[in-house]
């Protein structure tokens, strides 16, 4: 089995597809050590999120979907980072879940998403997604074919709300790039019209998130 994420240069093969179908607004991408990382978290990271930190990084899709990152000292560039992925704060937390849980993303629709860490290897941990009710969702997948289902066609996303887009047209951009923008520039500006045609697409009301089963 081909150990990604572990000083290799071949991409995870989700996050390669995300390199393709995830554009981003300037550069993008966060080196860590991985090695301190782990012994901080007292576990090892799994090989996609590893490839995706090393390719995109901390930071945001269309304004909407929030990755973090497993290092402490990160600065938070606005509201829309929901909060970092630091050990004192989430590592040991698990709300009305089952095991340890650990927070790695979420929407602006009020949902976070987990990884269950099992027994078995970073790998096979399965995405929690807990919505502002509460509830968890289980996804058997990993956090980058996760955020591949939520840019790809609708009938196979996790979550679904007019604010998503998906691929083509879905943007990352890297916090340090949002955080060095003067305060008048909107990076987001191209939100509006794509916000207008899903609406219209797909009739459904604002704001509203629907979160579909998986297991």
């Amino acid at each position: 089995m081909m150990n990604y994420g572990k000083d290799s240069f071949v991409l995870h093969p989700a996050v390669g597809e995300l390199v393709t179908a995830l554009p981003t607004i300037g550069p993008a991408g966060d080196g860590v050590d991985w090695a301190a990382v782990a012994a901080d978290w007292g576990v090892e990271f799994p090989g996609d999120f590893k490839d995706f930190t090393s390719v995109f990084g901390a930071g945001t899709i269309d304004n909407f979907i929030v990755v973090g990152t497993p290092v402490g000292d990160a600065p938070r560039p606005g509201p829309v980072r929901l909060r970092d992925l630091t050990p004192d704060r989430q590592a040991n937390e698990a709300p009305s879940g089952p095991g340890r849980l650990i927070w790695w993303g979420g929407s602006g629709d009020a949902a976070d998403f987990y990884w269950e860490v099992t027994g078995g290897a970073p790998e096979t941990w399965p995405v929690l997604v807990r919505s502002a009710e509460g509830g968890f969702t289980g996804f058997d997948c990993g956090m980058a074919e996760f955020l591949l289902r939520m840019l790809g066609p609708r009938e196979r996303r996790p979550l679904e709300s007019p604010r998503l887009y998906g691929a083509p047209d879905s943007r990352f951009l890297h916090w340090r790039e949002e955080a060095a923008l003067p305060v008048t520039a909107d990076p987001w500006e191209y939100l509006d019209e794509l916000y207008e045609r899903n609406e219209l697409e797909e009739g459904l009301p604002e704001g509203g998130l629907v979160v579909f089963d998986d297991l």
